[in-house]
Protein backbone atom coordinates (compact mmCIF):
# COMPACT_ATOMS: atom_id res chain seq x y z
CA UNK A 1 0.00 0.00 0.00
CA UNK A 2 1.46 3.38 -0.89
CA UNK A 3 1.79 6.46 1.38
CA UNK A 4 -0.82 8.27 -0.54
CA UNK A 5 -3.17 5.41 0.12
CA UNK A 6 -2.56 5.55 4.01
CA UNK A 7 -2.95 9.10 4.14
CA UNK A 8 -6.12 8.76 2.25
CA UNK A 9 -7.27 6.49 4.88
CA UNK A 10 -6.10 8.28 7.84
CA UNK A 11 -7.94 11.30 6.46
CA UNK A 12 -10.95 9.39 5.99
CA UNK A 13 -10.40 8.74 9.97
CA UNK A 14 -8.77 11.09 12.34
CA UNK A 15 -8.15 8.45 15.31
CA UNK A 16 -6.33 6.45 12.53
CA UNK A 17 -4.06 9.94 12.07
CA UNK A 18 -3.60 9.80 15.20
CA UNK A 19 -2.62 6.09 16.10
CA UNK A 20 -0.34 5.98 13.35
CA UNK A 21 1.30 9.53 14.44
CA UNK A 22 1.39 7.69 17.85
CA UNK A 23 3.19 4.74 16.81
CA UNK A 24 5.85 6.52 14.83
CA UNK A 25 6.57 8.43 17.94
CA UNK A 26 6.90 5.73 20.05
CA UNK A 27 8.99 3.42 17.19
CA UNK A 28 11.29 6.65 16.99
CA UNK A 29 11.49 6.94 20.79
CA UNK A 30 12.27 3.14 21.23
CA UNK A 31 15.11 2.99 17.95
CA UNK A 32 16.84 6.13 19.83
CA UNK A 33 17.19 4.49 23.08
CA UNK A 34 18.02 1.68 22.50
CA UNK A 35 20.94 3.02 19.92
CA UNK A 36 22.11 5.31 23.36
CA UNK A 37 21.49 2.11 25.81
CA UNK A 38 23.85 -0.05 23.53
CA UNK A 39 26.65 2.89 23.03
CA UNK A 40 26.46 3.14 26.71
CA UNK A 41 26.80 -0.73 27.02
CA UNK A 42 29.86 -0.49 24.57
CA UNK A 43 31.31 2.25 26.60
CA UNK A 44 31.92 1.77 30.16
CA UNK A 45 32.72 5.69 30.41
CA UNK A 46 30.21 7.18 28.05
CA UNK A 47 31.37 10.35 26.92
CA UNK A 48 28.36 12.93 25.59
CA UNK A 49 30.05 14.69 22.35
CA UNK A 50 30.82 10.79 21.40
CA UNK A 51 27.63 9.69 21.80
CA UNK A 52 26.61 12.94 19.40
CA UNK A 53 29.49 12.18 17.21
CA UNK A 54 28.49 8.33 16.55
CA UNK A 55 24.68 9.00 16.65
CA UNK A 56 23.75 12.49 16.13
CA UNK A 57 20.38 12.27 14.50
CA UNK A 58 18.98 9.89 17.98
CA UNK A 59 21.02 12.86 20.40
CA UNK A 60 18.82 15.35 18.45
CA UNK A 61 15.85 13.57 18.62
CA UNK A 62 16.19 12.18 22.57
CA UNK A 63 16.96 16.05 22.95
CA UNK A 64 13.86 17.50 21.66
CA UNK A 65 11.64 14.96 22.77
CA UNK A 66 12.89 13.00 25.96
CA UNK A 67 15.21 15.01 27.27
CA UNK A 68 14.06 14.21 30.80
CA UNK A 69 15.33 10.16 29.84
CA UNK A 70 18.43 11.77 27.72
CA UNK A 71 19.85 13.88 30.78
CA UNK A 72 19.31 10.32 33.29
CA UNK A 73 21.22 8.05 31.05
CA UNK A 74 24.08 9.84 29.24
CA UNK A 75 26.49 12.38 31.75
CA UNK A 76 26.60 16.25 30.51
CA UNK A 77 29.40 17.57 29.16
CA UNK A 78 32.02 19.46 31.45
CA UNK A 79 30.26 22.55 29.68
CA UNK A 80 27.11 21.52 30.43
CA UNK A 81 27.88 20.97 34.07
CA UNK A 82 29.57 24.31 34.41
CA UNK A 83 26.23 25.81 33.08
CA UNK A 84 24.52 24.11 35.65
CA UNK A 85 27.33 25.60 38.17
CA UNK A 86 26.41 29.33 37.17
CA UNK A 87 22.97 28.84 36.81
CA UNK A 88 23.10 27.52 40.85
CA UNK A 89 25.29 30.08 41.64
CA UNK A 90 22.59 32.27 43.84
CA UNK A 91 22.99 29.39 46.34
CA UNK A 92 25.32 31.57 48.40
CA UNK A 93 25.43 28.91 51.58
CA UNK A 94 26.80 26.13 49.61
CA UNK A 95 29.05 27.98 47.42
CA UNK A 96 29.88 29.07 51.14
CA UNK A 97 30.83 25.53 52.50
CA UNK A 98 32.46 24.67 49.76
CA UNK A 99 34.81 27.59 49.19
CA UNK A 100 35.76 27.05 52.79
CA UNK A 101 36.46 23.44 52.46
CA UNK A 102 38.78 24.18 49.92
CA UNK A 103 40.43 26.55 51.64
CA UNK A 104 41.31 24.29 54.64
CA UNK A 105 42.08 22.16 52.19
CA UNK A 106 44.57 24.44 51.13
CA UNK A 107 46.22 25.34 54.20
CA UNK A 108 47.01 21.95 55.07
CA UNK A 109 48.56 20.98 51.98
CA UNK A 110 50.83 23.99 52.29
CA UNK A 111 51.99 23.41 55.81
CA UNK A 112 52.54 19.81 54.88
CA UNK A 113 54.06 19.79 51.40
CA UNK A 114 58.01 19.53 51.17
CA UNK A 115 58.77 22.12 48.57
CA UNK A 116 59.62 25.46 49.43
CA UNK A 117 56.90 27.36 51.27
CA UNK A 118 54.41 29.78 49.72
CA UNK A 119 53.27 33.00 51.64
CA UNK A 120 49.45 31.84 52.82
CA UNK A 121 47.78 35.23 52.92
CA UNK A 122 44.22 35.63 52.77
CA UNK A 123 44.10 37.13 49.19
CA UNK A 124 46.12 33.76 48.17
CA UNK A 125 43.18 31.33 50.06
CA UNK A 126 40.26 33.18 48.73
CA UNK A 127 41.75 32.93 45.07
CA UNK A 128 42.58 29.23 45.54
CA UNK A 129 38.92 29.17 46.92
CA UNK A 130 37.47 30.56 43.83
CA UNK A 131 36.09 33.06 46.24
CA UNK A 132 38.57 36.13 45.94
CA UNK A 133 34.60 38.56 45.73
CA UNK A 134 34.35 37.72 49.22
CA UNK A 135 36.96 40.38 50.10
CA UNK A 136 34.57 42.88 48.90
CA UNK A 137 32.38 44.64 51.19
CA UNK A 138 28.90 43.80 49.55
CA UNK A 139 30.10 40.22 49.55
CA UNK A 140 30.28 39.91 53.39
CA UNK A 141 27.04 38.26 53.82
CA UNK A 142 27.44 35.99 51.19
CA UNK A 143 31.00 34.12 52.12
CA UNK A 144 30.83 33.95 56.41
CA UNK A 145 32.70 30.95 56.22
CA UNK A 146 35.13 31.69 53.70
CA UNK A 147 36.36 34.95 55.06
CA UNK A 148 36.43 33.57 58.50
CA UNK A 149 38.51 30.77 57.15
CA UNK A 150 40.64 32.32 55.15
CA UNK A 151 41.29 34.68 58.19
CA UNK A 152 42.07 32.31 60.36
CA UNK A 153 44.43 30.14 58.17
CA UNK A 154 46.37 33.31 57.01
CA UNK A 155 49.83 33.36 57.72
CA UNK A 156 51.36 37.09 59.10
CA UNK A 157 54.78 37.87 57.50
CA UNK A 158 56.76 37.03 60.91
CA UNK A 159 55.06 33.44 60.57
CA UNK A 160 55.84 33.13 57.33
CA UNK A 161 59.67 33.82 57.62
CA UNK A 162 59.51 31.47 60.27
CA UNK A 163 58.22 29.10 58.30
CA UNK A 164 60.57 29.94 54.93
CA UNK A 165 63.53 29.41 58.09
CA UNK A 166 62.16 25.52 59.08
CA UNK A 167 62.31 24.51 55.68
CA UNK A 168 65.48 26.18 54.93
CA UNK A 169 67.12 24.65 57.77
CA UNK A 170 65.99 21.18 56.24
CA UNK A 171 67.34 21.71 53.40
CA UNK A 172 70.90 22.84 54.74
CA UNK A 173 70.96 19.78 57.42
CA UNK A 174 71.43 17.58 54.14
CA UNK A 175 74.76 19.94 53.27
CA UNK A 176 76.03 18.35 55.99
CA UNK A 177 78.39 21.37 56.96
CA UNK A 178 78.23 24.25 59.91
CA UNK A 179 75.61 27.40 59.33
CA UNK A 180 77.23 29.86 57.83
CA UNK A 181 75.02 32.98 57.36
CA UNK A 182 76.05 33.55 53.51
CA UNK A 183 74.39 30.29 52.62
CA UNK A 184 71.31 30.08 54.72
CA UNK A 185 70.37 33.20 53.04
CA UNK A 186 70.90 31.95 49.65
CA UNK A 187 69.08 28.24 50.66
CA UNK A 188 65.98 30.68 52.51
CA UNK A 189 66.49 33.37 49.81
CA UNK A 190 66.30 36.16 52.59
CA UNK A 191 68.29 38.81 53.79
CA UNK A 192 70.81 38.79 56.49
CA UNK A 193 68.89 41.55 58.21
CA UNK A 194 65.77 39.25 58.07
CA UNK A 195 67.92 36.37 59.18
CA UNK A 196 69.64 38.33 62.30
CA UNK A 197 65.95 39.29 63.19
CA UNK A 198 65.43 35.94 63.43
CA UNK A 199 68.31 34.39 65.19
CA UNK A 200 67.14 33.28 68.29
CA UNK A 201 64.40 31.43 66.37
CA UNK A 202 67.45 30.24 64.13
CA UNK A 203 69.91 29.09 67.00
CA UNK A 204 66.60 27.43 68.52
CA UNK A 205 65.57 25.79 65.64
CA UNK A 206 69.36 24.23 64.76
CA UNK A 207 69.74 23.08 68.26
CA UNK A 208 66.64 21.01 67.88
CA UNK A 209 67.73 19.60 64.52
CA UNK A 210 71.40 18.92 65.64
CA UNK A 211 72.67 21.33 63.14
CA UNK A 212 76.10 24.01 64.08
CA UNK A 213 77.35 27.09 63.47
CA UNK A 214 80.39 27.86 61.76
CA UNK A 215 82.68 29.81 63.96
CA UNK A 216 82.62 32.71 62.35
CA UNK A 217 78.33 33.47 61.60
CA UNK A 218 76.84 36.10 62.96
CA UNK A 219 74.26 33.87 63.95
CA UNK A 220 76.38 31.29 66.19
CA UNK A 221 74.71 31.52 69.80
CA UNK A 222 77.39 33.60 72.47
Amino acid sequence: MSEWSILLIELDDLDLSNAHRNATIERQRENHRTALLKYCEDHPSPSRSAFVTMHAGAFDWLREYDRTWLEGHLPLSIRGVQKILRQRRKDWPAIDTAAAAIIRKAALDEINKIDRPTWLTRTRLLTIAGALGAIERKNEGKFPNTRAEAKRLSEGKKDFQRRIIDWALQEYAGLQIPISINQLRRVARMSPCILLEQRSYIVAKAEELGLVFDTRCSLAPR
